[in-house]
C-alpha cells in the first residue's frame, strides 16, 4: 500500500506539471517579440510563457532598436488580452492580422509607426478602447477598414503620415476627420483641396511608391521577401544605381535584419517549441506507464524492473528536452548576434 502511494504522489509530482506546461504554454516564433515580452514581465529571456503570463501584460513597447532585434512575427500576441499599450515603432512587421485576436476592449494605444505594413484590415472591428493610432510611414494605400470601424470617434488620434495615400482616399479621410471632430487628431499627406491627375512614370508604377514597396504590399513572408529583393535588383533600369538597390533591400527589411538568417531562426524556434511539447507529453504517458507497472507488478522482480525502468526513462526524457531546449535557445541567439 506504501509503494502504491508513493508511485502516486511521485506521477503527480512529475507529471502533471508537464502537462499544465504543455497545454498552457504559449509558442512565441519570433525571438525579439518573446525577449520584449520576457523583458516587460521581468522575466530572463529566453523564458517559457504561457497563456497567464500573456494575459497578465498591459504594456509592451520595443522602439528604434537595432537591427538584430527587429520583429518581424506578432503571433502569439494574441494571447495578450490585456493589453492596453502597444509600441513597436521601426521594426520590420508586415502582417498585423493576428490582432483581430486581441481582446476589442482594452487595447488604448497602438504605435505601429516605421514598419512594412499594407493591409490593416486587422483594424476594421472591434478595438472599442483605442484612442491613439500611429501608423506613420508604412505603405498603406487603403484606409477602408478605419473608416468601417465605427468605434473611432471625438477626440481620438490617428496619424497616417508617410503612407502612399493619395487624392482618391480623401473621402475616406474626410470621414474620419468628421468623426473624431474638433478634440480629435488625423495627421496625414494628401491635399484634398485640389484634385490632381494620377503620375504615370512609366515603369508600371503609379506615382504611389517605389519597386521596393511593391514588393512589400504584396503580402510575402519574409523568406519569400528575400527571393524578391533578389529579382528586384537583378530588374533594376540601372544597374549601377546603388540608390535603386538601396530601394529594393530597404523598403523589403532586408537591411534591417538578414531575412535568412531571420527565417532560419524562425524555423528553429518554431520546431524546438513544439519538440520540447511532445517530449513532455511522451515523458508523462511514460511515468503514467511505469506508475501503472508498479501497481500491477503484484511482486514480480521482472514487471517492478519493468516499470522502474519507464519511469527512469521518462525522467531522462523530460532532462533531456529542458537541457536541449536551453540549447536551442541559446545557439539561436549567438546566430541571432
Amino acid at each position: 500500500m506504501k509503494k502504491f502511494v508513493s508511485v502516486l504522489i511521485l506521477t503527480g509530482v512529475l507529471v502533471l506539471p508537464g502537462f499544465v506546461l504543455a497545454q498552457d504554454l504559449v509558442i512565441i516564433p519570433d525571438v525579439n517579440l518573446k525577449n520584449a515580452i520576457c523583458d516587460e514581465l521581468s522575466k530572463v529571456p529566453p523564458c517559457v510563457l504561457t497563456n497567464q503570463d500573456l494575459a497578465e501584460l498591459e504594456e509592451l513597447s520595443l522602439n528604434d532598436p537595432p537591427g538584430d532585434e527587429k520583429i518581424i512575427n506578432l503571433s502569439g500576441l494574441q494571447y495578450a488580452n490585456g493589453l492596453k499599450l502597444l509600441r513597436l515603432k521601426d521594426h520590420s512587421i508586415s502582417d498585423i492580422s493576428i490582432l483581430i485576436s486581441l481582446s476589442p476592449f482594452n487595447l488604448e494605444d497602438l504605435n505601429l509607426r516605421e514598419n512594412n505594413i499594407s493591409d490593416i484590415s486587422a483594424l476594421g472591428a472591434g478595438f472599442a478602447s483605442l484612442e491613439d493610432l500611429d501608423l506613420r510611414d508604412n505603405n498603406i494605400s487603403d484606409i477602408s477598414s478605419l473608416v468601417a470601424n465605427s468605434n473611432f470617434g471625438v477626440g481620438d488620434k490617428i496619424n497616417l503620415k508617410g503612407n502612399p495615400l493619395d487624392g482618391e482616399d480623401c473621402n475616406d479621410l474626410q470621414s474620419l476627420e468628421d468623426r473624431l471632430g474638433s478634440s480629435g487628431d488625423l495627421d496625414h499627406d494628401v491635399d484634398c483641396d485640389e484634385d490632381e491627375d494620377e503620375d504615370e512614370d512609366g515603369n508600371g508604377n503609379n506615382g504611389n511608391g517605389t519597386v521596393g514597396e511593391e514588393i512589400i504590399s504584396s503580402g510575402l513572408s519574409p523568406c519569400e521577401m528575400k527571393h524578391e529583393v533578389q529579382g528586384c535588383i537583378a530588374d533594376m533600369t540601372d544597374p549601377d544605381d546603388e540608390d535603386e538597390e538601396t530601394d529594393c533591400n530597404k523598403k523589403a527589411g532586408a537591411n534591417s535584419c538578414n531575412v535568412e538568417v531571420c527565417c532560419l531562426l524562425d524555423m528553429v524556434y518554431t520546431i524546438a517549441d513544439w519538440i520540447f511539447v511532445i517530449l513532455l507529453v511522451v515523458a508523462g504517458l511514460f511515468i503514467i506507464w511505469g506508475a501503472f507497472g508498479f501497481v500491477l507488478s503484484g511482486g514480480d522482480p521482472e514487471k517492478v524492473t519493468s516499470a522502474r525502468n519507464k519511469l527512469i526513462w521518462a525522467l531522462v526524457g523530460i532532462i533531456v528536452a529542458f537541457l536541449a531546449r536551453g540549447l536551442v535557445i541559446l545557439v539561436t541567439q549567438i546566430i541571432a548576434k
